[in-house]
């Protein structure tokens, strides 16, 4: 916002959406493709290191859900903002026809 003006740039919005799905499809497949690759290793170990790599796991599973939550949160706000933008300025354009 500059001199109280709001600027919205509806591509760069959308464009951003798309980013951020993009991202979260990115991470999913790369932590799935970590895991295949780690699998056979893991199943190799027994006792204390095959516990101990599991709960270490679990906590980046934990860590990388969440991250995903928030992001698809941000993408459904932008996604949200988008519409809502919209409206305003078809609603705003309806006022001088």
């Amino acid at each position: 916002m500059t001199d109280n003006h709001l600027v919205v740039d509806f591509a760069a919005l959308q464009a951003g959406s798309a980013d951020i799905a993009a991202a979260v499809a990115k991470l999913s497949a790369s932590l799935e493709l970590l895991d295949q690759h780690a699998a056979p290793l893991v199943a190799s170990w027994d006792g204390d290191a095959r516990q101990a790599y599991a709960a270490r796991q679990q906590k980046w599973s934990t860590a990388a859900d969440d991250i995903r939550t928030m992001l698809t949160a941000i993408k459904s706000a932008v996604d949200t903002s988008v519409g809502e933008y919209l409206r305003t300025e078809k609603a705003n354009t309806g006022l001088f026809s």
